[in-house]
């Protein structure tokens, strides 16, 4: 499997930090999450990096994505997500811009967010 949780790094916080513009994350806030353990990095591919939450609704949420080839890169973190033996009965969660659902078709989509039960 081409992707991998990573600790934040000053690449991927770069390629994260672009994304955190649109999204509006704190980054003081995203620190925490991830020193705590509800956070992750995702290196995909090496080509783009995806930070995740766990929430206390049994959803891992998509925080941010950055970096490159959202084309290839999609589908490898997908499957990656799928197959992660932690993230089993919990359900992925994607809310934002709308050009994630040409990349996740298949998931279920309502009111403006993207979910796929694990």
């Amino acid at each position: 499997m081409n992707c991998w949780p990573v600790p934040i790094d000053e690449r991927a916080f770069r390629e994260l930090d672009r994304a955190s513009r649109w999204e509006r994350h704190d980054w003081v806030q995203v620190c925490d999450w991830l020193a705590e353990g509800s956070a992750q990095v995702w290196n995909v591919n090496d080509e783009a990096f995806v930070l995740t939450l766990a929430n206390n609704d049994n959803e891992i949420e998509v925080l941010m994505c950055g970096g490159k080839n959202a084309r290839a890169n999609v589908p490898v973190w997908e499957a990656a997500m799928l197959s992660y033996p932690a993230h089993k009965g919990f359900t992925l969660r994607l809310e934002g811009r709308k050009g994630w659902r040409r990349y996740l078709p298949h998931w279920d989509y309502r009111d403006g967010v993207l979910t796929r039960k694990i």
